[in-house]
C-alpha cells in the first residue's frame, strides 16, 4: 500500500462578511485577524477581546477545585511537622514538570520532600504496590501523585494498609469509585466545580501550589509565578488544549521560558539549539518535549526531574548531554522500526486499521512511531512489541474512528486496555494478535469511508499576496500560543508562480520556494517534508498554497517566513464547489471554452455529467439536449455564454438548479467589449433563473475578479481554474458566407448532414478558411438564432434551416457570439 498523497482535502471556513467588520472595529485589528477569529466562531467582540488579551488575571480561584482545601491542610501539617513527603510523578514530560514544581515549592516551603518517577518498562503508568512499600519503607508518611492516580483504587488500598496518606492531583478522567485518599484533585472528578476541566498534570499541581503559597503566608519565599515556564512545559507536551487557562498559562509561560535563569532549562534550551530565541508551543512540541520524553522512554525519568531541579550549572550541562544521548538512542530505535513496521504494511496489502507487531521492538518508543504511520497513512496504526507470549503496545488513531472503542469490541482477545478516542495502550496474548487484526479490519471497513483516509487541511482564511508581510505575522501571533485546540491559522495565497525551487535538508527532505505574487511580490516559503515535489512545485508552475506565517529571526533581523502546510496546481478547487453544491439537483457549471469544461466533467464524473460546450460536435450537442431534457440529477458542465441559452431553451432545468458555478480564468481587467458581452448573457441567465435562489458561486482570476463581482452580486468566490486556450468564433461577415453555404445546400436537398468528411461539412470549412472548429461554432450560432434545427437521427447530426427573419438579426442573442466578443477574437 502506497502512502497518501500529501495533498489534503481543503476545508475554506467562511466568515460572514458582517462580523469580520464588527471585529476590526471594535477591536481595533486587521481584515484577516478578524476574519480568523469569526471563522473560528468569535464572533462576539467580547468574547474574542478575552480569548486575544487575557492575563494571570483572568485565573479562576484555584480553591474551586473540590478537595483542595484538604489537600492543602494536610500538605502543609506535613511541612510544619517535619513528616517526610513524596512526591509520586510521571515518566512523561508533564509528570516531570508537575513534580519539578511540586518539589521545588515544598523545598522552599521547608519540607522534608523527596521524589519518586516509575520506570516506564519495568513498572509501566501511575502508582503500583511496590513502588507504595519502597516509599513506605523509606520513612513517607504523605504521598502526592503528579498526572496520576485518579484511578489508582487498589493502589490507594495498598497505601492506607502501609499508613501512607494520599493526595491524588491528576487531570485523566476518573472510574465510577475514587481511590481513598485525603483529597483528589481533578477537575473532570464528578462534582468538581471547577470551571476549566482541560488543565495538564502540571497545571492542576499549579492549582496546588498557589494555594499552598497563599495559604503558608510568610513561611518561605515562592512565588506561583516563579512556575510558570514549567507549566507551560508540561501543558504543551502533553497536547491539552491550548485554549481557556491553557492558553493564560501557557502564554505567560513561554515568556519565562525564553528569559529562565533555571540552569537545567538553560542547557536544555541551549543543547536544542534555541538560546537567544523567542521559545514557542512549537518548540516545546518538536525540540525541548522530546528531548525530555526520551530519558522516559529509554532511559531514567528520574535524570529529567534532575534536570529540572538543579541549581547547579555544571550538572545541569552534564544531565541536558545524558539527555541529548537518550534522544540520539531514541531517534535510532524508532527510525529501526518505522522502517520493519512500514515493510508490513507494504506486504500486508490494502488495510483500513494497521495492526503490526515485532520482536524486538522498544515499548518506550511504540506509541510515537505509531502517530507518525497514522500521519503518513492516514488510518489508525497499533503497534506491539512481541515479548515471549505477550503483546504489548500503543494504538493512534484517526477522528473518524474511536481506537478505545473499537478495542472495547474486542476486549474479548484483550488481557488490558485503555484510554480515549485517539490513543490508547493494551496487552494481549501473542497468538491472538492476527484475530485482533482481523477483527478491527472490519470494524474499520464498517465505520471509515474513503473521505476519512484522506487529510482534511482547515483554511482559516484566504489572502492576497500584498498582505503577506512581517507585519500581518506579528497580528496574528496574538491568537498564539497556537498548538492542540488552538491550531496556527491556516491561510490560503491563490495563483502565485514558483520563481525558484529547491531542496534543502537532509537528503533533500524539504523544499525552499521563491514566489511571485499576483500584485508581483516576492515571497519565500519552506516546505518542509515535501522534498519529493520538486518536479511538481517546479519553477514556472502556478501553485495554490496553504500556509502558516511566522516570525524569524536570522542575523538580527526579523523576518516574515511562510511554512507550506499543503499546495495544489492552480485550478477550480471541485471539493469547495461540491460543497456548495448538495449533490441532489443539477449544477449549472459555466466555464471559458471546452478543456475546462471537460476538465470539469472529469472531477464531477461521480454524478455523470453533460459536457456542452461552444465547439462541440454537432450529434453530441444533439445528445445532450435530449438528455438534459431526461435529467433528474444530473450536471450540466458549459460554457459561460450558452448557461442562459440553454436555460431558456429548457426551462424546466431552472427549476432543478442546485447551484450556478461561473468560471473565468484569463488575467486583467475586462474590455469594454467583454463586460457588454457578460452583462447581456448575465441578463439572459438572470432572467431565466428568475427567483429560484438558486447559489453563485464565482471562479475568477484576482484581477478580474471585481469586475465580475458587479456582473454576479453575492457571488462566492472559488479557486481560480486553470488557463485556458483560446478558440476561434466567426465574426458577422464569416457567418453570413457559412449562412449563404447551408442556404444553398438546404435548398438543394432539404437536410444537410453533418457527419465528419460530410460534403456540406467540407464546403463550409472552406467558406470560413479550413478551421473545423470554426464550422461547429457557425452551426451553433445559427441553431441559437433559430436560424436552423439540429437533431440525431440514427446517431447521425441533422440540420434543416427555418425561414430566415425579416430585418437585421441580433448576433446578441447568440451566447457563442457573445463568447467570441468578449474574447476579441472574431475572425473574418
Amino acid at each position: 500500500m502506497k502512502p497518501v498523497s500529501p495533498r489534503a482535502t481543503w476545508v475554506v471556513a467562511r466568515a460572514e462578511p458582517y462580523e469580520v467588520a464588527r471585529l476590526q472595529s471594535e477591536l481595533g485589528v486587521g481584515p484577516v485577524l478578524a476574519a480568523v477569529l469569526a471563522a473560528r466562531g468569535m464572533t462576539d467582540p467580547g468574547q474574542a477581546r478575552r480569548f486575544l488579551f487575557a492575563g494571570l488575571e483572568s485565573l479562576y480561584d484555584p480553591g474551586l477545585m473540590a478537595g483542595m482545601e484538604d489537600a492543602v491542610g494536610r500538605v502543609l501539617a506535613a511541612v510544619r511537622s517535619g513528616e517526610r513527603i513524596c512526591v509520586y510523578g510521571d515518566y512523561d514530560v508533564d509528570g516531570m514538570a508537575g513534580a519539578a514544581i511540586l518539589v521545588d515549592c515544598l523545598r522552599r516551603l521547608g519540607a522534608d520532600v523527596g521524589y519518586y518517577v516509575p520506570d516506564r518498562l519495568e513498572e509501566g503508568y501511575g502508582l503500583n504496590a511496590d513502588a507504595l512499600r519502597e516509599l513506605a519503607r523509606r520513612g513517607a508518611r504523605l504521598v502526592i501523585t503528579v498526572d496520576c492516580g485518579v484511578a489508582a483504587v487498589r493502589e490507594a488500598e495498598v497505601a492506607a494498609r502501609l499508613g501512607l496518606d494520599l493526595v491524588i492531583t491528576d487531570h485523566h478522567t476518573p472510574g465510577c469509585v475514587l481511590p481513598r485518599a485525603v483529597a483528589v484533585l481533578d477537575p473532570l472528578r464528578e462534582g468538581c466545580g471547577y470551571p476549566f476541566k482541560h488543565l495538564a498534570g502540571a497545571g492542576v499541581v499549579f492549582k496546588l501550589v498557589q494555594s499552598l503559597i497563599a495559604e503558608a503566608g510568610d513561611r518561605g519565599e515562592p512565588r506561583p509565578e516563579d512556575y510558570l515556564e514549567l507549566v507551560a512545559l508540561g501543558t504543551v507536551a502533553d497536547i491539552v488544549p491550548l485554549t481557556g487557562e491553557n492558553r493564560v498559562l501557557v502564554r505567560a509561560g513561554l515568556a519565562a521560558l525564553s528569559q529562565t535563569t533555571r540552569p537545567g532549562l538553560r542547557a536544555l534550551v541551549e543543547n536544542a539549539g534555541l538560546a537567544d530565541r523567542e521559545i514557542t508551543a512549537g518548540h516545546v512540541s518538536f525540540a525541548l518535549g522530546p528531548r525530555l520524553n526520551a530519558t522516559g522512554r529509554v532511559g531514567r525519568a528520574t535524570t529529567g526531574v534532575e534536570l529540572l531541579l538543579t541549581t547547579d550549572r555544571d550538572q545541569a550541562r552534564e544531565l541536558a548531554g545524558q539527555l541529548e544521548q537518550a534522544n540520539r538512542e531514541r531517534q535510532a530505535i524508532e527510525a529501526r522500526l518505522l522502517e520493519e513496521a512500514q515493510a508490513q504494511v507494504a506486504a500486508a496489502g490494502e488495510r483500513r486499521c494497521l495492526v503490526l507487531a515485532g520482536e524486538g521492538w522498544h515499548p518506550g518508543v511504540l506509541g510515537i512511531a505509531a502517530s507518525k504511520l497514522v500521519e503518513r497513512y492516514c488510518r489508525p496504526a497499533i503497534l506491539l512489541a512481541l515479548e515471549g507470549e505477550t503483546a504489548r503496545g500503543s494504538a493512534r488513531s484517526v477522528r473518524a474512528f474511536d481506537i478505545c472503542e473499537a478495542l472495547r469490541a474486542c476486549e474479548d482477545l484483550l488481557t488490558t486496555y485503555g484510554g480515549h478516542p485517539l490513543a490508547a495502550g493494551l496487552t494481549l496474548p501473542a497468538e491472538r494478535v492476527a484475530e485482533l487484526a482481523d477483527r478491527l479490519e472490519e470494524l474499520a471497513a464498517g465505520r471509515l469511508d474513503d473521505a476519512d483516509l484522506v487529510p482534511r487541511l482547515v483554511v482559516d482564511a484566504e489572502v492576497p499576496g500584498s498582505a503577506v508581510d512581517l507585519a500581518l505575522a506579528e497580528e496574528l501571533a496574538l491568537l498564539g500560543p497556537c498548538g492542540y485546540g488552538n491550531p496556527h491559522p491556516v491561510l490560503a495565497l491563490r495563483g502565485v508562480q514558483v520563481r525558484e525551487a529547491r531542496v534543502v535538508g537532509n537528503s533533500g527532505r524539504h523544499l525552499q520556494l521563491r514566489l511571485r505574487t499576483e500584485t508581483g511580490g516576492l515571497l519565500t516559503a519552506v516546505a518542509f517534508n515535501m522534498g519529493e515535489r520538486l518536479a511538481e512545485l517546479r519553477q514556472g508552475a502556478a501553485v495554490d498554497l496553504a500556509f502558516t506565517l511566522h516570525r524569524d529571526r536570522y542575523n538580527g533581523r526579523q523576518h516574515v517566513a511562510l511554512h507550506v502546510r499543503d499546495a495544489a496546481v492552480a485550478g477550480a478547487d471541485w471539493s469547495r464547489l461540491l460543497e456548495v453544491w448538495d449533490g441532489q439537483q443539477v449544477a449549472l457549471v459555466l466555464g471559458p471554452d471546452g478543456r475546462w469544461a471537460e476538465e470539469a466533467a472529469e472531477a464531477l464524473a461521480p454524478y455523470q455529467p453533460l459536457v456542452l460546450h461552444a465547439r462541440t460536435r454537432s450529434e453530441h450537442r444533439c445528445e445532450v439536449y435530449t438528455r438534459l431534457e431526461e435529467a433528474a440529477r444530473t450536471v450540466l458542465v458549459t460554457t459561460f455564454f450558452h448557461g442562459g441559452y440553454l436555460l431558456r431553451r429548457f426551462g424546466s432545468v431552472a427549476g432543478r438548479l442546485g447551484l450556478v458555478l461561473i468560471c473565468d480564468p484569463r488575467s486583467g481587467p475586462l474590455s469594454e467589449g467583454e463586460r457588454e458581452a457578460r452583462a447581456l448573457a448575465m441578463g439572459t441567465l438572470r432572467q431565466t433563473l428568475g427567483e429560484a435562489g438558486v447559489p453563485l458561486v464565482l471562479a475568477a482570476c484576482p484581477e478580474r475578479g471585481q469586475d465580475w463581482r458587479e456582473l454576479c452580486a453575492g457571488a462566492a468566490d472559488v479557486l481560480p481554474p486553470r488557463p485556458v486556450a483560446a478558440a476561434a468564433y466567426p465574426n458577422r461577415e464569416a457567418l453570413g458566407r457559412a449562412y449563404r453555404v447551408l442556404r444553398d445546400w438546404c435548398g438543394r436537398a432539404g437536410v444537410a448532414e453533418l457527419g465528419q468528411g460530410a460534403p456540406v461539412v467540407q464546403a463550409l470549412r472552406a467558406a470560413l478558411g479550413g478551421d473545423p472548429g470554426m464550422v461547429e461554432t457557425a452551426v451553433g450560432v445559427f441553431e441559437e438564432l433559430g436560424l436552423a434545427e439540429l437533431w440525431s437521427e440514427n446517431g447521425q447530426a441533422r440540420l434543416m434551416l427555418n425561414p430566415p427573419p425579416e430585418g437585421r438579426l441580433d448576433l446578441a442573442r447568440s451566447p457563442s457570439f457573445l463568447e467570441g466578443l468578449a474574447a476579441g477574437d472574431l475572425k473574418p
